[in-house]
C-alpha cells in the first residue's frame, strides 16, 4: 500500500503564510490558504486514486475547529492529528512506519500536476528518495521509498524554511544510506506576493486547474497589491 499524505496547518488569521499576510493582510492570507487546501486536498485526491495511494491528511492542530472538520468530512480521506515538535520531527512522524512508499506534500502548491505525484510513486524503489524542488531552496513533494528511514528527517542539520531545506534534507537522508533518485520537474509554491502573482499567470486560461484559488485570485484581483517591475526586483535581488 502507498501512502499520500498532505501536511496542513488549520488556516488562522495571523498563523499562516505569514509573509504574504505582509501584503494582503491576516485575514485575506487565511481565507486564501483555505483555497490553497481545498484545492491541494483535490489534486492529491486525483493522484491518489490513480497511483492506488491511501490518502492522509494530517493536520494541525490535534482537534481540528469547525471548518476544517467540515472540509474533512467533504473531503472524505483519513485525517490524523500532526504530532508534536520541530517540522522534521512531525514529517517522520506522519511519514513512519518504513514499510510503504510515501509521498508528503504541503498545501501550497495547489496546481502541482497529479501527474508528477504519480510518476513520483512509480520512481520509488526501495531505499530511495525523491523531490520535486522548489524555486526557494526547499521542495512541494517528498518521497521515500519502502524501507527509507523517515528518522533521518528529525536531523537537527536540517534547516527548515530556508533556502538550504532541500540540500540539507538529500544530505540527512544520504546519511542514513537512502538513494537520492534524480529529482522531479520543479515547480512553485506560495509564499510571497510575487507567488500569488505566479500562480495567477499560471491559472489565467485554466481555472480549473485549481478552482478555489482561481476564484479567490478572480474576486480579488483588483484589491492585491501591484506587480513589482522586473526592473525593480533585478535591484532587489542585489541588494
Amino acid at each position: 500500500m502507498r501512502r499520500l499524505l498532505v501536511f496542513c496547518k488549520e488556516p488562522v488569521p495571523g498563523q499562516v503564510k505569514t509573509r504574504l499576510a505582509a501584503s494582503i493582510g491576516a485575514e485575506a492570507a487565511a481565507d486564501l490558504a483555505w483555497a490553497l487546501l481545498r484545492d491541494t486536498c483535490r489534486l492529491a485526491g486525483v493522484a491518489a486514486r490513480r497511483s492506488g495511494a491511501r490518502l492522509e491528511l494530517h493536520h494541525a492542530p490535534r482537534e481540528p475547529g469547525p471548518r476544517l472538520a467540515a472540509l474533512l468530512s467533504e473531503l472524505g480521506c483519513e485525517a490524523r492529528p500532526q504530532s508534536e515538535g520541530t517540522l522534521g520531527e512531525r514529517l517522520a512522524a506522519g511519514l513512519s512506519p518504513n514499510e510503504e512508499g510515501r509521498i508528503a506534500l504541503g498545501s501550497d502548491a495547489p496546481d502541482l500536476p497529479p501527474e508528477q505525484i504519480v510518476a513520483a510513486f512509480e520512481q520509488l524503489d526501495s531505499g530511495s528518495a525523491l523531490a520535486s524542488p522548489a524555486a526557494d531552496g526547499g521542495y512541494v513533494l517528498l518521497g521515500l521509498g519502502p524501507e527509507t528511514p523517515a528518522q533521518a528527517l528529525t536531523s537537527p542539520a536540517i534547516r527548515w524554511s530556508s533556502a538550504h531545506t532541500l540540500a540539507d534534507t538529500r544530505a540527512a537522508l544520504e546519511t542514513a544510506g537512502a538513494l537520492w533518485l534524480p529529482p522531479l520537474a520543479g515547480w512553485s509554491d506560495l509564499d510571497e506576493i510575487e507567488d500569488l502573482w505566479a500562480l495567477a499567470d499560471r491559472l489565467e486560461g485554466c481555472p480549473e486547474t485549481a478552482p478555489a484559488s482561481a476564484a479567490w485570485i478572480e474576486a480579488r484581483r483588483d484589491r492585491l497589491p501591484a506587480r513589482t517591475p522586473p526592473a525593480a526586483a533585478a535591484d532587489l535581488d542585489t541588494l
